[in-house]
C-alpha cells in the first residue's frame, strides 16, 4: 500500500471511530426542556436542562447526562459579584470564577459551580436562541476526548489546564490565566446549581501508579562498573507516523507524528519523565501550528521499557513547542514555549513536587515585553548562587539567551546578553555567575561550534572562539550538564548535517559522542557511542537529534536522541564514558529480592512491590505489583520478570471499570482498551524486541506489528486492519474481528 493508499484508509477509520461513539444511542433528537425558570435570591435567573443522551458537536462522539441541572441563561455580569470578588468577569480567572460559586453557595444555601463541558454542551444546545459564544470557563480539567465518554463525564481528576469552550470551539488554558498581564483574549463564565459531580476519570497513566519512595532508600548501581544500554524511547506509531495513527493502534489520539526537542528528568524516584511537543497531524499541521501539543512518556525505576506517550498538556488555540525539564532536589520544573505574538508569556511553566503525579501550572510575570526572542526553551537550567532560577531560550536569530526569576518562579527579567548560537548548552563554573556556552546549531567558526563565556549570569558575554566540537546544522542540538562529581557531561553530533561532514582537524568519523571534562571544559575526554541510528529523513550519518542528557541520583546517565525512527534513549554511567567499553550485554541474573510497599496517609496500602538487586548494584523490577485507589479499588497491575513485564498488566477507573489490558509474552504483546459497558473497543499486537529500521540490533521498544480489530459499543465488528514494522498496510475482512 502507498502512502495515499494508507492516507485513505486512516481517514476512513477516522469515521468509523466517531460513528462507533455513537452506535447504541442512535435515537431520535431529545425532547426540548421545558424551560422551567428558578431565580434565586440575588435576582439571577436560571434555566432548568433536563436529563439527556445528545452529540457532543465538537467531537461527534455521544454523552449522556443522567441529572437535570439549572444553568444561567447569560454570562456572570458585573453586578452579579460581591464587592469583595469585585473583578471584570468577561476577564475572569478560572480559580476566580470558583471563588464566585464557592461564596454564592454559602450565601445562597444552593450548589452552585461551573458547568462541566457537558452539561454547557447540552444547554448550548436546547438554549436556542441564547448565546455560548464568547469564552467561557469549564470545570473541567482538559484531556483528549475520546468515544467512550459515555454518562455524565467529568473530565480528569486532576490535570494542567482547564477546558474553555467558545461555541463549538473547545480551548484550554491554566487556571490562573487571563488577559492582563498575559495579552490572552478574555475568558467570562456562567454557573450551575447542580448537586450532581459527575463522573471522573483517571488522569494520564503516565501520572497513575508512582512511587513516592526516593532511590536512596531503595538500592543504586555500583557506578565504579561500566553500565550502558540503549532502547526505543518511543512506539512506531505514533513516532514518525504523520497520519495520526495512535488512536488507531488504541493510544492516545493526542499524540502526533512528529515528538521533537524534548525535555528529560530523571525524578527523585528514579523514574526518566520526558516530555516532547507533538506536531503534523493527519492534516499535516506543521510545528508552529496551534493544534501542536506536549506529550508525556515515563520510564519507572526499575523498568527496561518505556510506558506509551500520552497528552501532558495542551494550550489549546496557542502554539505548543519545545519543553524543558529540570529538577532540583524534590522539585521538578517544566517551562515550555510556543510561537505566536506574546510577548508578554514566551513561555510557560508547571510544577509537581510527587514525581510528577500532579502538577501546577502558571504563566511568568515580566518585568518587561520579551524582545529578540524566539520562545523555544531549550534543555540549560540552573540554580545560581546569587539564588536565581536561570533558564535558556534561543533568541532571534543565531543566539541564544538566559531568563533569570530571584523569587522562585514568579517573576523574571532578560539577562540582557546573548551567546554566539542557537540552542546554546550552558553551564554554570562557580556560583559567582562564571557561565560556559558551547555549541547550537548554524553558526560556524571554520567549522567548530562557537564557545562562549559570562562572567556576569548572562548579561553579557565573551566573543565567540572555537569549541572542541564540531558546528551544527538543521535538526542538531548539543546538550551538556554538571555530574554529581563537579565533572562536565556534553552530547553532541560530531558533523553539521547540512553538510554531512566534520571539520578538518576531527579525528573520527561523523557520528554521535560523548565527552566527559574533569576541569571545567578546558581539556576533554571524547567517545564515540557505540549505537547510532542516522536521522529519520536522509538516514545517513548516526545523530542525537536534538539531545537532552541528565543525571539520575545512582549516577546514571540518562540521553534521549530524537530525529530518528525511533527516538532512541540512552542509559551508561561516567565509569563507561571513561572506558573503552562499547556496546555491552546487561546483568540480568542472580541478585536479591526485596519486597516494598507505600501506604496513604490512613495507613492503607497505595502500591506494592518487589525488585531484584544485582551484584554490580543494578535495581530491576521483579514480581507483581499492585496500586490501588483510596477506596481499595485496585487500580494498576502487573507483573516483571527482571524489568520486563510478563503476562497480564490491567487498569482500572475508581469504579472498577477496566479501561485497558495488555498481555505480554516474551517478546510480544497484545493491547486492549474498552468501552464503558466492558466491551472490547480496540486490540492491537506489538513486537517488544524489535530491531531498528536502519540498525540490526535488538531493542527494548514497541512497533506495531499484526492486526487491529475496532468494535462498536455493541461488540460489533467496526474494522480490521494490518501493520507491519509500525506501518498500517491494509484492511482485513470484518469477520476477522472475533
Amino acid at each position: 500500500m502507498d502512502w495515499l493508499g494508507a492516507k485513505k484508509l486512516l481517514t476512513r477509520f477516522i469515521v468509523t471511530w466517531l460513528v462507533a461513539g455513537a452506535f447504541l444511542f442512535v435515537a431520535a433528537t431529545p425532547t426540548k426542556t421545558s424551560g422551567a425558570t428558578l431565580t434565586n435570591r440575588f435576582g439571577t435567573r436560571f434555566v432548568r436542562i433536563d436529563p439527556g443522551t445528545f452529540d457532543m458537536d465538537h467531537s461527534g462522539f455521544r454523552v449522556t447526562l443522567s441529572q437535570p441541572f439549572y444553568i444561567m441563561d447569560r454570562s456572570v455580569l458585573d453586578a452579579d459579584l460581591p464587592d469583595a470578588l469585585k473583578s471584570s468577569p468577561k476577564d475572569s480567572t478560572w480559580h476566580e470564577a470558583s471563588q464566585f460559586c464557592a461564596w454564592l453557595s454559602r450565601a445562597d444555601g444552593r450548589n452552585y459551580r461551573l458547568p462541566t463541558e457537558a452539561e454547557w454542551e447540552w444547554a448550548r444546545q436546547q438554549l436556542e436562541g441564547t448565546s455560548f459564544e464568547q469564552r467561557e470557563w469549564m470545570a473541567d480539567w482538559y484531556r483528549t476526548l475520546t468515544p467512550d465518554l459515555a454518562r455524565d463525564p467529568a473530565g480528569p481528576s486532576t490535570g494542567l489546564t482547564k477546558v474553555i469552550r467558545s461555541g463549538t470551539n473547545r480551548l484550554s488554558l491554566p487556571p490562573e490565566a487571563k488577559s492582563s498581564p498575559w495579552g490572552l483574549p478574555k475568558t467570562s463564565f456562567r454557573i450551575v446549581i447542580s448537586e450532581a459531580t459527575g463522573k471522573f476519570v483517571p488522569p494520564p497513566f503516565s501520572q497513575v501508579a508512582i512511587k513516592q519512595t526516593p532511590v536512596s532508600k531503595l538500592s543504586g548501581r555500583d557506578v565504579a562498573a561500566p553500565y550502558f544500554n540503549a532502547r526505543f524511547a518511543l512506539p512506531i506509531p505514533p513516532d514518525n507516523s504523520p497520519l495520526g495513527e495512535a488512536g488507531f493502534v488504541g493510544l492516545d489520539p493526542a499524540v502526533m507524528g512528529h515528538l521533537h526537542s524534548p525535555g528529560l528528568e530523571v525524578l527523585p524516584n528514579g523514574d526518566v519523565l520526558a516530555i516532547y511537543f507533538s506536531a503534523k497531524d493527519s492534516r499535516g499541521a506543521s510545528e508552529s501550528d496551534t493544534n501542536t501539543c506536549f506529550v508525556q512518556a515515563r520510564l519507572r525505576y526499575g523498568a527496561e521499557e518505556w510506558d506509551p506517550p500520552e497528552l501532558f498538556c495542551d494550550f489549546k488555540d496557542l502554539n505548543d513547542q519545545s519543553g524543558l525539564l529540570w529538577r532540583e532536589g524534590e522539585t521538578i520544573r517544566f517551562f515550555g514555549g510556543g510561537r505566536g505574538e506574546f510577548p508578554l508569556m514566551p513561555f510557560r511553566m508547571a510544577v509537581s513536587s510527587n514525581n510528577g503525579a500532579t502538577w501546577t501550572t502558571s504563566l511568568p510575570y515580566l518585568d518587561a515585553p520579551a524582545r529578540s526572542y524566539t520562545p523555544q526553551p531549550i534543555a540549560s537550567a540552573f540554580r545560581g548562587g546569587d539564588g536565581g532560577i536561570y533558564f535558556a531560550m534561543d533568541g532571534a536569530k543565531e543566539e541564544s539567551f538566559l531568563w533569570r526569576s530571584m523569587d522562585d518562579g514568579t517573576h523574571w527579567h532578560d539577562m540582557g546578553g546573548r551567546t554566539g548560537a542557537r540552542h546554546s548548552a550552558i553551564v554554570p563554573l562557580d556560583n559567582r555567575g562564571r557561565l560556559l556556552s558551547i555549541g547550537g546549531k548554524n553558526t560556524s567558526i571554520e567549522g567548530w561550534s562557537p564557545q562562549n563565556i559570562s562572567i556576569d549570569y548572562g548579561a553579557t558575554w565573551s566573543p565567540s572562539v572555537k569549541s572542541p566540537f564540531p558546528a551544527l546544522g538543521g535538526n542538531q542540538r548539543p546538550c551538556m550538564i554538571r555530574l554529581s562529581d563537579g565533572h562536565l557531561c556534553l552530547v553532541t553530533d560530531s558533523y553539521h548535517r547540512k553538510q554531512g561532514s566534520s571539520p578538518t582537524g576531527w579525528t573520527d568519523s561523523p557520528g554521535c559522542v560523548v565527552a566527559i571534562s574533569k576541569d571545567d571544559g578546558s581539556t576533554w575526554r571524547i567517545k564515540r557511542l557505540p549505537v547510532e541510528l542516522p536521522h529519520e529523513a536522509d538516514r545517513k550519518n548516526g545523530t542525537l537529534g536534538y539531545a537532552t542528557v541528565r543525571q539520575g541520583p545512582d549516577g546514571m546517565i540518562h540521553l534521549l536522541a530524537t530525529m530518528t525512527h525511533p527516538c532512541l534513549h540512552y542509559e551508561f554511567n561516567e565509569a563507561w564514558a571513561l572506558s573503552t567499553n562499547g556496546d555491552i550485554a546487561s546483568q540480568n541474573t542472580g541478585g536479591t529480592l526485596t519486597t516494598y510497599s507505600e501506604n496513604y496517609p490512613d495507613g492503607k496500602v497505595r502500591i506494592s512491590w518487589s525488585a531484584r538487586t544485582f551484584p554490580g548494584g543494578r535495581y530491576l523490577l521483579d514480581g507483581k505489583e499492585t496500586s490501588l485507589y483510596e477506596n481499595g479499588q485496585k487500580q494498576h497491575e502487573v507483573t516483571y520478570s527482571n524489568g520486563r513485564k510478563t503476562g497480564e498488566e490491567r487498569f482500572w477507573g475508581t469504579d472498577g471499570t477496566l479501561l485497558w489490558s495488555w498481555h505480554h509474552e516474551a517478546d510480544t504483546s497484545t493491547w486492549v482498551r474498552y468501552w464503558s459497558n466492558g466491551q472490547k473497543r480496540i486490540e492491537s499486537h506489538w513486537n517488544t524486541q524489535p530491531r531498528a529500521r536502519d540498525l540490526d540490533r535488538k531493542f527494548v521498544g514497541m512497533v506495531a506489528d499484526g492486526a487491529v480489530y475496532h468494535w462498536n459499543l455493541d461488540g460489533t465488528a467496526a474494522g480490521a486492519y494490518s501493520f507491519k514494522n509500525g506501518a498500517l498496510v491494509g484492511t482485513l475482512p470484518l469477520s476477522a474481528a472475533k
